[in-house]
């Protein structure tokens, strides 16, 4: 499955397992791998500035265009730790999409081989009869939350996870965020000069 807005993504996941407990637990396997994070822009507050400026009236639509093309150079998802973002490192950390394989941002030459390596990874769970509900474990969730926690993840989480859980027939609730999130240290950030590109 591919996808990257932070809708899209959970979205695919829950068509995967279309048909609920049931095909968690009988259909095939079941790979996510995300577009990754767009390029950085050379001076990503300056473009915020003129944003504000806009909306305050000191600028017209077309230099708003103009700065939005520079401030968002290309595909992907916004380089914070947004809830793009938030769910490749939840996947990655439940163990339904390669470690590595999310960050790798959309316009890199790298993402053509991460796609052609994901499609040998399910031609491999396909041989070996994995299916989902194997993979995604009421330890798995716990482990995709503690990842969110760590990298100051978008509280959107909860929503996608909750409804992923649902479908897959794992026991989760919010007081599972509260407990994970007490005991997880928080690392590095993809804030301010970080991105999740340069992370």
């Amino acid at each position: 499955m591919y996808g990257m807005h932070e809708l899209t993504l959970a979205a695919v996941f829950l068509a995967g397992l279309a048909g609920g407990v049931h095909c968690a637990a009988m259909c095939g396997p079941l790979v996510s791998i995300v577009s990754g994070p767009r390029p950085e822009s050379p001076n990503r507050w300056q473009g915020l500035a003129h944003a504000l400026a806009y909306n305050a009236g000191r600028i017209s639509r077309e230099e708003l265009g103009a700065i939005e093309s520079y401030a968002c150079p290309g595909a992907g998802a916004c380089g914070g730790q947004f809830t793009a973002n938030t769910m490749a490192t939840v996947f990655e950390m439940m163990g339904i999409s390669p470690m590595g394989y999310n960050d790798v941002p959309a316009a890199d030459p790298r993402k053509a081989e991460v796609a052609f390596e994901t499609g040998k990874l399910v031609m491999d769970l396909l041989r070996k009869a994995v299916l989902p509900r194997q993979i995604m474990t009421r330890k798995a969730f716990l482990n995709g939350i503690a990842g969110a926690m760590a990298t100051g993840g978008s509280t959107n989480v909860v929503l996608h996870l909750l409804a992923v859980a649902r479908e897959a027939g794992v026991r989760l609730s919010i007081d599972d965020f509260d407990r994970v999130s007490r005991k997880t240290p928080r690392g590095a950030l993809p804030t301010g000069v970080r991105t999740a590109a340069t992370m």
